[in-house]
């Protein structure tokens, strides 16, 4: 297997119990909600907002091979640019997700955008 693929599936990988977790309701899909919800538990100040040091923290402590593209995974999810992400920035990371447009995201969906936010930050 060649090391870009490794590079893509690693993420998947590490992202399969994330998105267990995540879909509270188990029907497989992710919505904005949950996204946000799952999210919450790397908000340290509680104050709704996950800024670029919780952000690193999350990656950390799902994706520790990826801790030093942090930066440019947060900027990618982060929509409207205000060094912040939250229910806006949800929204858009599942617009981002939902490729087959149902609203939500599926495993696969989940996954190949995971894969790809990894990539590109490996590459900025």
């Amino acid at each position: 297997m060649s090391p870009v693929w490794i590079l893509v599936l690693l993420p998947a990988l590490a992202m399969a119990d994330s998105f267990s977790d995540a879909d509270k309701n188990k029907d497989s899909t992710l919505t904005d909600v949950e996204i946000l919800n799952y999210a919450k538990q790397w908000d340290a100040d509680k104050d709704g907002n996950i800024v670029q040091k919780e952000f690193s923290k999350l990656i950390k402590d799902l994706l520790p091979e990826y801790a030093a593209y942090s930066t440019a995974m947060f900027k990618a999810c982060d929509s409207n640019k205000d060094q912040k992400l939250n229910a806006v920035d949800s929204a858009a990371v599942l617009k981002k997700i939902d490729t087959n447009k149902n609203g939500k995201a599926e495993k696969s969906e989940f996954y190949v955008w995971g894969s790809m936010l990894a990539v590109d930050a490996l590459f900025a």
